[in-house]
């Protein structure tokens, strides 16, 4: 017991050290976690061991991520930008997988894991790319559009993959019948958890919210997600679906907003972990081996997925400045990347080599990322020549949010309301009255239950246009 203190003491304060340095040279947090596992982990100092606690553990971290990511999967957005996301997005998705599975392919892999390869190589990472384009205050350009239209396809991809990689492990199944039982048990699985989420979850918040008791509220969210993923766990798929499906049930409701920033700090802690085990299972000496086909494959890899938005854009009609702009932005591996090698190592997918491969090629190309976003704009003009940017639909360009935020529902702020609106601007309200909130909302009110006082709810009420914010 002594040593295991000792090993999780040390895991912790070398994390947190790692974190403040990562931050301060302008690299994500994921990678000092990775970092920390690689160096506390079994293949270097062997201070911490992989143990089944921190198994489960990071088990729940990815519940939640898939949880977060539920509750910020807007369906009015995804109809907006459908052209982008199912015809540029899905292209990206489709022909980057099919190219990498067929390289795999010739290189002597079976189909199962050269599909699987080519779906894991075409993510990219949805945390890094809207992370620094959001510091930058560039979300609202025509190429960040773009990226987040092919991100946001990318994170509905990660389900139906998360569902095929465990049936993908039975050698008596092709990877069509796979793919028809994971859709018929996905169609199911959300058949049932929509259906609870529509008649059950309303009636079960607004009897929470009502005791005003915050841990009530943060520990009914954490036993529904957790529920949801068992549900799904039981029809044999992934437990992360679940979670996601009860994000989704939840991201249309007045709680959406304190929903995520209750279940953040609890989000970010396991997914600490869940990456402190990846860097764990990275293996230095085999990479060190293999150095020089480590630098090939994040060449490659990145030099591929680039070129392939590139060529894609011609279709879309995309200019060739901001296409290449683009492409540099999602050129590197994302985070799902990691949990979907785990999966398939896991499942036998997979080998340790190429799972050993795909995380160090991902922590490094997400590292080099801020760098290649910050210089993407000057990279696409060395590779084509200034052209007049295209236009995108109006639902794109369109900037969203309304003109003020009213914090507080009460007589002052219905007042405030009414004024706004004979002035003829916009305005979102927070309040933490859930009746008030209900009945607001069924008058055609845009009002989000939550805490004022905590900035994440502020933050996610807060829109692209809002000049003006007043507390009542």
């Amino acid at each position: 017991m002594g040593e295991e203190f000792l090993g999780i003491l040390a895991l912790m304060t070398l994390s947190a050290a790692l974190i403040g340095l990562f931050k301060r040279i302008g690299l994500p947090s994921i990678l000092a976690y990775l970092v920390a596992g690689i160096i506390v982990g079994p293949h270097l100092i062997g201070m911490v061991q992989y143990t089944e606690t921190m198994h489960m553990a990071a088990e729940v971290g990815i519940v939640l991520l898939l949880f977060t990511l539920g509750l910020e999967f807007s369906l009015a957005k995804l109809i907006a930008m459908r052209g982008l996301v199912f015809g540029f997005g899905g292209g990206q998705m489709v022909v980057t997988t099919l190219i990498f599975a067929a390289i795999a392919w010739m290189f002597g892999e079976s189909i199962a894991a050269a599909f699987i390869l080519g779906g894991i190589l075409a993510l990219s990472s949805t945390a890094v790319v809207i992370k620094h384009i959001d510091e930058q205050g560039r979300l609202n350009t025509r190429r960040s559009q773009l990226a987040i239209a092919v991100l946001l396809f990318q994170d509905l991809a990660v389900v139906p993959l998360l569902i095929i990689i465990p049936l993908l492990s039975t050698g008596d199944q092709s990877i069509a019948s796979a793919i028809a039982l994971a859709l018929f048990k996905g169609v199911i699985a959300v058949a049932v958890l929509l259906s609870i989420g529509k008649w059950l979850l309303p009636i079960v918040y607004n009897e929470i919210a009502r005791t005003r008791n915050d841990e009530l509220f943060v520990l009914t969210t954490l036993l529904i997600a957790i529920l949801a993923a068992g549900a799904t766990y039981s029809f044999g798929l992934s437990m992360a679906l679940g979670a996601f499906l009860a994000g989704m049930m939840l991201s249309e409701s007045q709680y959406r907003h304190q929903l995520e920033a209750d279940i953040r700090p609890f989000r970010d802690i396991l997914m600490g972990i869940f990456f402190v085990t990846i860097g764990m299972q990275i293996n230095l000496q085999l990479l060190l081996a293999e150095w020089f086909w480590l630098l090939m494959a994040l060449v490659s890899v990145m030099s591929i997925k680039a070129l392939i938005v590139r060529l894609l854009a011609i279709f879309k009609r995309i200019d060739t400045n901001d296409a290449w702009a683009v492409g540099i932005k999602l050129a590197q591996i994302g985070e799902f990347s990691f949990v979907l090698a785990a999966l398939a190592l896991e499942n036998n997918v997979l080998s340790e080599y190429q799972a050993n491969m795909i995380v160090a090629v991902g922590a490094i190309s997400m590292a080099i990322t801020p760098w290649l976003i910050d210089r993407s704009d000057l990279i696409a003009m060395a590779l084509a020549k200034p052209v007049e940017p295209s236009m995108l639909p109006d639902s794109v360009n369109r900037e969203k949010g309304a003109d003020v935020l009213i914090l507080g529902f009460g007589r002052v702020g219905q007042s405030l309301a009414k004024m706004l609106k004979l002035e003829g601007l916009s305005y979102v309200v927070v309040d933490n009255d859930p009746i008030r909130v209900q009945e607001s909302r069924a008058a055609g009110i845009e009002i989000f239950y939550g805490d004022a006082s905590n900035k994440s709810v502020v933050k996610h009420a807060i829109g692209d246009t809002t000049k003006l914010s007043i507390i009542t």
